[in-house]
C-alpha cells in the first residue's frame, strides 16, 4: 500500500439529521486536451520552413497542428466533409492540402490555420503530394482510378490523368526531375507521371498492395512500402531508369514511408505493430527499429531539424523521433476520449478513470483540479466498463466488443502492464479489494481473475445474457445481472459457485451494492426502475421509479445515497437509501452511460457518451439518514475521535442516553467492513474504545456508531 507523504486534512461527517443536501453540477471535463478532439490520426506532414506539423485525424474530421519547436498542440482545424485521408504541405506558399471522404480536398492557410477553399476532385481521394517548384498538387483518387492535378495558384483542378492500374493509393513527387510516382494498391505497381506533360511514362511492378511511397530528390531513388503481411517489403526504384533495383523485407504491415534527403535515411511505419524501421539509403540496409505508438500509419520528416513524426492511429498521438540517435523524444496527444463508456474512481489517489469506447483508450483525471493528466492506449480493444482496486492501485478495463479481454493498468504510472481473459468480451467488471479478485461477465459465465498475477483462476457458469456485475467485499458475494433472463445471479466469492438467482422487473443493465447496509440495487432498463434487494435474504424488497432507461448506478455507502443515470432523459436520479425514495433529479450531458462516486469527498462523476465529457456533481452539504427523534438524540448521543489523523492508535469515545443495542464498526473507503468494535446491548453512559493501527493499512476509514435509531459516521485517517 502506498504511504501518504503529505498531511491529509480530515473532515468530520455527521450523519444524524433528516435534511438532504442539494446536488448540483460543478464541472464538466472535456476528454481531450482542447476543443477539437483528434481521433485516429492517419496522415502527417511537415512544413520545414515554419516548423509546423499537420496531422489528419480520420475519425474526427479535423487536422491537428503541432508546433515543432515545443512539440505541443497549437490548434485543431475542422476539414470535411468526412474522413480525411491524406495531407501535404507546400512550404513555399504555406498552404496545406487535405483529402477527405467523397471527392474533396480542403485547403488550409498555414498562417491563419483556417480552411480557405474546398476543391472537388475524383472519387475517394487518398494520397496527395505537391511539387513546390511547379506549384502543382497531385491527388490519387482510389475509386475513380485517376489522378487530379490542381494548380496551386488558383486552387482549381486543371487536369485529370487516367490509364492507371487499380486503386491509386499513395503518391509522391521528385521536384528535381519533375516526376510523380503513384503506388497502385490493387494493381501492385507504380505509375510514373511526367510532370511537364502530366502523362504516364512508365509502370513499374512492385510488391503486393503498395500503400506508401516517397522519393529522395538527392539520390533520385524512390521507396515503396508493400503492405501485404505475407510479403511485407520495401521496393527500391532507380529514378533514372524507373526500374526496381532492390527489395528489402520488413516486419509487420508497412503502410507509411518517408525519406530525409539530407541524411539519406528512410523511415517505414508498420500499422500492425508499434515499430518504425530505419533504412540507410546508402546501402539500403535496415539500421534501426524504433518503438512508437499503437498502429502507426503515416510518417514524415523535417530535414532541417532532422526530426521524424509518426502518426499513431490507435494511440491518438504523434511520436517525435530524433533522427540523430533514432530515439523517441516526445509524444504529442492529438486526441483523447471518444465515446466515454465506463467510469471508476480511486478514492485513495483521487484519480478518475474513464474508458473511451471509440478511441480505444482510458482518460485519467486528477480529481483535485478536475483536469486530464494522462491518456492510456488500450490497443485494438473497445474499452467498456472499468473498475479500480484502491489497495493494489490497479485498474481493470473490460473489452466490450472486440474479444480482447481485460487490460490491467498500473495506477502509479498509468500504463498497461497486462492483458488477461483474451478472446472474451466483457460487459461488466468489478473487484473485491479485500480478496484481490476481479470478476468480469461474459455472455454465459463470470471470469474470476486473481489480482496477484492477473490470471484467470475460474469461470463460473451462470446462464445467458450476463451484463453488469458488482461485489460486496464484506460478505464476499458477487451479483451479476442478466438482461436476457431478467434476474440477478448471486455468486459465493469463497467457492466461486452460484448460490441463488433473484428475479427482477426487466432487463437489468446496472447494479451496485452498499456494503454498510448490505443492500443491492439493480437498474431495470425497460421499466425505468430500480429493484432493491436485501443482501441478507436475497429478496426484492422494493422497486423505485427513476428516469427513462436507467443504466449506470453507484452508491455512496457513507451517506447511503444511490445515484442512477438514465440514458433517454439525460439525468441523474438520487435515491435515499433509508426509505428508497427519489429525493432529487439532476440534468447532465447527452447519453450518460456510467457513474462513479468518491466517498471521501462525495463527488459524483458521470461519463456522457455523446458529449465526450465527464460531468462532476457535488452536494452543497452532507446528506444524512433519518432518526425517529433526531433532535433529542443529537443533544445526548455523541461520537468523538481523540486523534485524527492518527499513527499508532486512537481513542474512540461514544456516549448514549439510554440502554440500547450498540454497534460500533470500522469501514474502509469503499464501505467494506474492516472491524466490528462493539456489537452488544449497552446501558446509558460514556465509553472509550482503543483502536490499534497495527493490523490496519495506511488509508481513510469511517467509524460508524449505531445506537437504537441514532446513527453517526466520522472520517478517520490513518498515517503510518
Amino acid at each position: 500500500m502506498r504511504k501518504l507523504n503529505v498531511l491529509i486534512v480530515f473532515a468530520i461527517t455527521i450523519l444524524s439529521q433528516c435534511v438532504w443536501a442539494k446536488l448540483s453540477v460543478v464541472d464538466s471535463i472535456l476528454l481531450s486536451p482542447q476543443a477539437g478532439n483528434g481521433l485516429n490520426p492517419c496522415a502527417v506532414a511537415v512544413n520545414p520552413t515554419t516548423n509546423k506539423i499537420y496531422v489528419a485525424n480520420q475519425s474526427s474530421n479535423n487536422v491537428s497542428i503541432i508546433d515543432g519547436t515545443t512539440n505541443s498542440l497549437i490548434t485543431t482545424t475542422t476539414v470535411g466533409p468526412s474522413y480525411p485521408a491524406g495531407i501535404c504541405v507546400n512550404s513555399t506558399t504555406n498552404k496545406i492540402y487535405v483529402t477527405s471522404g467523397g471527392n474533396n480536398v480542403s485547403v488550409i492557410d498555414g498562417a491563419s490555420n483556417l480552411v480557405i477553399d474546398t476543391i472537388t476532385v475524383g472519387n475517394s481521394p487518398g494520397g496527395i503530394c505537391v511539387n513546390p517548384t511547379t506549384n502543382k498538387i497531385y491527388v490519387a483518387n482510389y475509386n475513380s482510378n485517376n489522378i487530379s492535378v490542381i494548380d496551386g495558384a488558383t486552387d482549381s483542378v486543371v487536369d485529370s490523368i487516367i490509364g492507371f492500374g487499380y486503386g491509386p493509393f499513395a503518391i509522391s513527387v521528385n521536384p528535381t526531375t519533375n516526376k510523380i510516382y503513384v503506388a497502385n494498391y490493387q494493381g501492385n505497381n507504380v505509375s510514373v507521371i511526367d510532370g511537364t506533360t502530366d502523362s504516364i511514362v512508365a509502370i513499374i511492378p512492385v510488391g503486393y498492395y503498395p500503400a506508401g511511397i516517397c522519393a529522395n530528390p538527392t539520390t533520385n531513388k524512390i521507396y515503396v512500402a508493400n503492405s501485404y503481411y505475407l510479403g511485407a517489403s520495401v521496393s527500391v526504384i532507380d529514378g533514372t531508369t524507373d526500374t526496381v533495383t532492390a527489395t528489402k523485407a520488413v516486419m509487420g504491415r508497412p503502410d507509411g514511408i518517408c525519406v530525409n534527403p539530407m541524411t539519406n535515411k528512410i523511415y517505414v511505419v508498420n500499422s500492425s505493430n508499434k515499430y518504425t524501421v530505419v533504412i540507410d539509403g546508402t546501402n539500403d540496409a535496415i539500421v534501426a527499429t524504433i518503438v512508437v505508438g499503437s498502429s502507426p500509419s503515416s510518417v514524415c520528416v523535417n530535414p532541417t531539424t532532422n526530426k521524424i513524426y509518426v502518426a499513431n492511429g490507435w494511440s491518438n498521438n504523434v511520436s517525435v523521433i530524433d533522427g540523430n540517435n533514432n530515439s523517441v523524444i516526445a509524444t504529442v496527444t492529438v486526441g483523447a476520449g471518444s465515446c466515454p463508456y465506463g467510469i471508476s474512481v480511486n478514492p485513495t489517489t483521487n484519480k478518475i478513470y474513464v474508458a473511451n469506447w471509440n478511441s480505444h483508450n482510458v482518460s485519467v483525471i486528477d480529481g483535485t483540479n478536475n483536469s486530464m493528466v494522462a491518456v492510456v492506449p488500450i490497443n485494438w480493444s473497445y474499452p467498456g466498463e472499468i473498475c479500480v482496486n484502491p489497495t493494489t492501485n490497479k485498474i481493470y478495463v473490460a473489452d466490450c466488443n472486440g474479444g480482447y479481454g481485460t487490460s490491467v493498468i498500473d495506477g502509479s504510472n498509468d500504463s498497461v502492464i497486462a492483458t488477461t481473459t483474451k478472446g472474451d468480451t466483457h460487459d461488466g467488471i468489478c473487484v473485491n479489494h479485500l480478496t484481490n479478485r476481479v470478476y468480469a461477465t461474459t455472455s454465459n459465465y463470470v471470469s474470476v481473475i486473481d489480482g496477484t498475477n492477473d490470471t484467470v483462476m475460474a469461470n463460473v457458469g451462470t446462464g445467458t445474457g450476463l451484463y453488469a456485475i458488482c461485489v460486496n467485499p464484506t460478505t464476499n458475494r458477487v451479483y451479476a445481472t442478466s438482461d436476457w433472463n431478467n434476474n440477478v445471479v448471486v455468486i459465493d466469492g469463497a467457492t466461486n459457485s452460484v448460490v441463488d438467482t433473484i428475479s427482477v422487473v426487466s432487463c437489468s443493465r446496472g447494479i451496485c451494492v452498499n456494503p454498510m447496509t448490505n443492500m443491492v440495487y439493480a437498474t431495470n432498463w425497460d421499466s425505468s426502475s430500480v429493484s432493491v434487494i436485501d443482501g441478507a435474504t436475497n429478496l426484492v424488497i422494493d422497486t423505485v421509479i427513476v428516469g427513462s432507461h436507467p443504466r449506470g448506478i453507484s452508491v455512496n455507502p457513507v451517506t447511503n445515497k444511490i445515484y442512477v443515470v438514465s440514458l433517454w432523459t439525460n439525468m441523474v436520479s438520487v435515491i435515499n437509501g433509508s426509505n428508497n425514495s427519489v429525493i432529487q433529479t439532476v440534468p447532465v450531458g447527452s447519453i450518460p452511460f456510467s457513474i462513479a462516486v468518491n466517498p471521501q469527498d462525495s463527488l459524483i462523476y458521470v461519463s456522457c457518451y455523446a458529449t465526450e465529457r465527464v460531468w462532476v456533481l457535488k452536494e452543497d452539504g452532507i446528506g444524512v439518514e433519518e432518526n425517529s427523534n433526531p433532535k433529542a438524540q443529537i443533544q445526548n448521543a455523541k461520537l468523538q475521535l481523540s486523534q485524527n489523523p492518527f499513527v499508532k492508535s486512537t481513542f474512540i469515545k461514544y456516549q448514549i442516553p439510554a440502554t440500547s443495542k450498540v454497534s460500533l464498526t470500522l469501514y474502509d473507503i469503499s464501505g467494506s467492513c474492516v472491524k466490528t468494535l462493539v456489537n452488544e446491548e449497552k446501558p446509558a453512559g460514556s465509553y472509550n474504545i482503543t483502536l490499534n493501527a497495527k493490523e490496519l493499512k495506511t488509508e481513510i476509514y469511517f467509524v460508524r456508531l449505531t445506537a437504537g435509531n441514532f446513527k453517526e459516521t466520522k472520517k478517520l485517517v490513518l498515517m503510518k
